[in-house]
């Protein structure tokens, strides 16, 4: 990567593991449990799951070994009762991604990492001492508690974990808060919690009201009466515990946490967050940050929400205060193909995805410079030019094959994966011989790209008695297995970019025969 791509992060998310998602653990067959994240597909629709239902589900299945000894339930503190639910925590914080599967990633050439956390990682009962922890946060090898609302947590030294063991493998993290406190977004898995697009959430609203829930009923919590809103939460847990901690990583291996993502796909098609919310815990927030770190240490900034768009961003980024942080302000844009808006030619009878529109989707000077909306924000602004960095946080060589024709379960094809790998993964490396030498150190704007997922969990079990399994023996059952990585690796649909000699001087060869045909993506085969 250094020799031919120096500076392109070759990256990957560890979604799935310290922020659960349920399409990432459904299964068809039993067994089912919740608390193993072990998810029965057909009850996810209308059940959806998240890390704060994880939380329940593990302290119910602890709590049951006492279902019939009420006497002995009565004389057992929370920290015994619910201790099998901190045993099993602490086995998918362990093994999900394991060593052997870290090494394939090394092996692959994976040089960063994007991890996605909760806010309930940074969560401590000294942020607010006034606010009651139903088990406080312990110290040691293995720590855990239960933080105000609901969310059984491990602390920080999970992702210490995590980020030694990629530091040794020679990978940079970039830490993604992908939930945060007071659900940031409606509707979504990744929030940690349900809430609706209403008051009270994160954008909105008092910690001691809880959060909102679609069902009607909030969420309740054991937050202190005190007036402090989600928000301010929020503020306080980057400045008082985000900031030492990567200042604490970084200072015993110096660079591994490279970037800090302030918020992941922030009120996502909603419009309840307004313009001067999102850029205070967006923009504003990450500059009062950046001082108080190495000057290294960059800060993602996400689209997302409908009222603050990249347009809006992009006037605010090129205006000061912020334009004299360029350098540090990351631009992130999520490029999926699984939904139909982008490259998608339809007709009468079906539905087709250009493979030629997929290779150029974004690239300035082609037919489809403005394909991605958000992204086309940030290009007509001029950013890029001007050297303001972008990478694409996250993407898929999954699509989305409808229930119909020869294609009844929907599931995706070999071919398929690996033509829709290699087309995207050649148009971002053409982003960036595009805008190299436009940042700053003659770097290139474009930084790179993490796929979504490292791996999926449909063959997972939680359970600390068992504890494993990341060999998804039923892959071509699994409706997402396009999804995961380390599945298209084994299956030798995605190749290291030295096997494939693809090179600066070599790309517009190989773009002859990686960009050309299309999907029928009403009725599913490659033509």
């Amino acid at each position: 990567m250094e020799e031919h791509w120096p500076g392109y992060n070759n990256g990957v998310n560890l979604g799935g593991h310290l922020v659960v998602e349920n399409w990432m653990f459904m299964r068809r067959e039993p067994p089912f449990a919740e608390a193993n994240l072990q998810l029965d597909y057909s009850k996810m629709s209308a059940k959806p799951f998240n890390n704060h239902r994880w939380s329940a589900a593990m302290m119910n299945a602890s709590a049951s070994q006492y279902e019939h000894h009420h006497h002995l339930r009565s004389q057992t503190n929370l920290e015994q009762l619910y201790g099998k639910a901190f045993d099993t925590m602490w086995c998918h914080m362990d093994k999900y991604y394991d060593d052997e599967l870290l090494d394939k990633f090394a092996e692959y050439g994976i040089n960063s990492v994007r991890v996605p956390v909760g806010y309930w990682i940074f969560d401590d009962p000294e942020l607010y001492p006034a606010d009651t922890w139903p088990v406080p946060l312990t110290k040691g090898e293995r720590p855990h508690g239960i933080n105000p609302d609901g969310f059984v947590t491990p602390g920080t030294l999970a992702l210490s974990n995590i980020i030694v063991k990629l530091w040794n493998r020679n990978m940079k993290v970039m830490v993604d808060m992908h939930a945060l406190p007071g659900c940031s977004t409606p509707f979504q898995s990744y929030a940690g919690i349900e809430c609706a697009a209403t008051a009270p959430n994160f954008w909105k609203g008092l910690a001691e009201e809880g959060v909102s829930n679609p069902n009607g009923v909030s969420h309740t919590n054991t937050r202190a009466k005190d007036g402090k809103t989600w928000a301010d939460v929020y503020r306080k847990m980057a400045l008082e515990r985000v900031v030492p901690y990567i200042n604490f990583i970084n200072e015993i291996m110096p660079g591994a946490v490279m970037a800090y993502e302030m918020l992941n796909e922030p009120d996502l098609l909603q419009h309840d967050a307004s313009a001067q919310a999102v850029r205070a815990s967006t923009l504003e927030l990450s500059r009062t940050m950046m001082p108080l770190v190495d000057e290294a240490v960059a800060f993602g900034i996400n689209d997302g929400t409908e009222n603050y768009s990249t347009t809006i961003m992009s006037q605010d980024l090129l205006s000061e205060p912020f334009r004299q942080h360029k350098d540090r302000y990351w631009l992130d844009i999520h490029s999926y193909f699984n939904w139909p808006a982008m490259c998608n030619v339809h007709t009468e009878e079906n539905s087709t995805i250009s493979i030629h529109c997929v290779c150029e989707a974004n690239l300035p000077g082609t037919d489809h410079q403005y394909e991605h909306g958000a992204w086309a924000g940030l290009m007509k602004s001029g950013l890029l030019d001007q050297g303001y960095r972008l990478y694409i946080g996250e993407w898929s060589a999954g699509l989305q094959v409808a229930r119909s024709c020869n294609n009844p379960t929907r599931l995706p094809n070999p071919k398929q994966a690996q033509v829709m790998w290699r087309a995207q993964k050649l148009s971002f490396l053409r982003q960036y011989l595009h805008y190299n030498g436009r940042a700053s150190r003659h770097q290139s704007s474009f930084l790179g790209d993490f796929y979504w997922a490292g791996r999926m969990g449909d063959n997972w079990n939680a359970d600390p008695s068992v504890c494993c399994c990341h060999d998804d023996s039923d892959w071509v059952d699994f409706e997402f297995w396009d999804w995961s990585l380390i599945n298209l690796i084994r299956l030798g649909l995605a190749k290291p970019l030295s096997h494939l000699g693809w090179t600066p001087e070599t790309l517009d060869v190989h773009k002859s025969t990686t960009c050309t045909g299309s999907f029928l993506i009403s009725c599913g085969p490659f033509v």
